[in-house]
């Protein structure tokens, strides 16, 4: 299941989205088919067989990044025949699981999209974890790539949707035609930039959940989220609790769900992933309006009974009722 754009999200996040000299953060310029083709250093990246298939254990890229030689000579011991350290220089080993990540990728050709899938969402999987270090997991890498290390492409594209996120609000509060919010979601810099970033979430998902992402075990990741329960992250020492810090973020994140169930009919974006990704935002922000009463929740007690009615709702309703379902919500919470 993994794409190009989670190669460059591998390789970014074992920089922490920094620049650095030598050959620099090369990928963050380059085309897949780029990429594919890149020396560096006089080394190609990726090794292709004499049959046009490409060979995981010959390619550079996964030899620096496993310490293979020629790389590895700052281990202990250097392995023979090296003479280039272990990359990336100056940072932790990228982990052993997202290095599979880039063999799989390699194996399967490359491909600069993912394969069509049916079944994102298992709709009665999972449950809720006695374990909740798989939430943490999730949040952090989330955090991550979208904030604390986000890279500038990254920014541009959270900057581009912020832009006209507001075009959803008022069409929430009835000042404006839906028209509107679809037109401005369907401006061709926009609609890239809502691709790109529903494929990092998705990636960043289906990574710690699995595919398909059993709904359940997202849906309890959210409310705890939402609700302030999750368990301090030893990971995050600076920022511990995994909790959505500005109110108002909850609807920028169902502006984007909506835009990314609208935009789906005419691009790659699978619907019915933005369906349960949906449902997680539902619960994540009505158990933050019950539990921690940051703003108005209309239809159930401030309990941990009316919560848990909240999640059986949640799960029950249809997806086309979704987005009137997130827009209700916006207005009853009172922020706008």
């Amino acid at each position: 299941m993994t794409d190009y754009l989670r190669i460059r999200q591998i390789l970014d996040n074992a920089v922490n989205g920094e620049t650095f000299a030598a050959h620099g953060p090369f990928w963050r310029r380059m085309s897949r088919d780029q990429f594919v083709n890149a020396s560096v250093f006089g080394r190609r990246l990726i090794a292709q067989r004499a049959d046009g298939t490409f060979d995981p254990d010959e390619s550079n890229l996964v030899k620096a990044l496993e310490g293979r030689p020629p790389f590895g000579d700052d281990l202990t011991p250097p392995p023979a025949g090296a003479f280039w350290p272990r990359m990336p220089v100056g940072y932790p080993p990228v982990p052993a699981r997202e290095i599979k990540e880039i063999r799989d990728w390699i194996s399967a050709g490359c491909p600069e999209t993912q394969p069509d899938a049916s079944g994102w969402i298992d709709a009665n999987g999972g449950g809720p974890q006695a374990d909740p270090t798989i939430h943490n997991n999730f949040f952090r890498d989330f955090d991550n790539w979208a904030m604390f290390h986000a890279t500038p492409d990254t920014q541009a594209n959270i900057n581009s949707f912020f832009a006209v996120a507001d075009r959803y609000f008022e069409l929430a509060l009835g000042r404006t035609p839906e028209a509107n919010w679809v037109n401005a979601i369907s401006v061709p810099d926009v609609t890239r930039a809502v691709e790109a970033l529903e494929l990092q979430q998705r990636n960043t998902a289906i990574q710690h959940y699995g595919t398909p992402v059993p709904l359940l075990t997202l849906l309890d990741g959210f409310m705890r989220f939402g609700d302030n329960t999750l368990p301090d992250d030893p990971q995050r020492p600076l920022d511990v609790r995994h909790n959505m810090n500005g109110r108002t973020m909850w609807f920028f994140w169902a502006a984007f769900a909506d835009a990314c169930d609208r935009l789906s009919a005419t691009t790659q974006i699978p619907a019915d992933f933005w369906h349960g990704m949906s449902r997680g935002i539902l619960i994540g922000l009505i158990s933050d309006g019950l539990i921690r009463g940051r703003f108005t929740v209309n239809g159930f007690a401030a309990t941990p009974a009316g919560q848990q009615a909240a999640l059986q709702h949640v799960r029950q309703l249809a997806a086309q009722d979704l987005r009137n379902e997130l827009t209700t919500r916006l207005v009853d919470s009172g922020i706008f």
